[in-house]
């Protein structure tokens, strides 16, 4: 059975899902030019989600008022199957937090 990766990246997020046993942060570390963090999410039915960010801290040149979408690397890439299952895609990457945004709109279940 297929499961898809929208569902376990949409409970990571407190977006409903799968259910979400536990979380553990890696401390974010700070870059001279940006900051990356990470976060492994574990859940009920045994699979295990790695969420990835690395955020440059360049020089953004934006009006006041302007809606703008940073560059950054965003990536959720499964590390453990369910037992019952595949999760695919197996990993996902995205350039800009309003791309991903949109992505986990889209994987909305009704």
């Amino acid at each position: 059975m297929e499961f898809p990766l929208g569902r376990y990246v949409r409970a990571a997020h407190g977006l409903g899902g799968a259910e979400l046993v536990s979380k553990s942060d890696t401390p974010s570390e700070n870059l001279s030019d940006g900051l990356t963090a990470e976060t492994v999410y574990r859940f009920a039915d045994g699979t295990v989600l790695r969420y990835a960010l690395e955020q440059d801290e360049g020089n953004f040149d934006f009006s006041l008022g302007e809606s703008a979408c940073l560059p950054c690397e965003i990536s959720y890439q499964v590390l453990q199957h369910p037992p019952h299952g595949k999760i695919t895609p197996e990993r996902k990457r995205f350039g800009d937090n309003c791309r991903r945004l949109f992505w986990l709109k889209m994987q909305k279940q009704d």
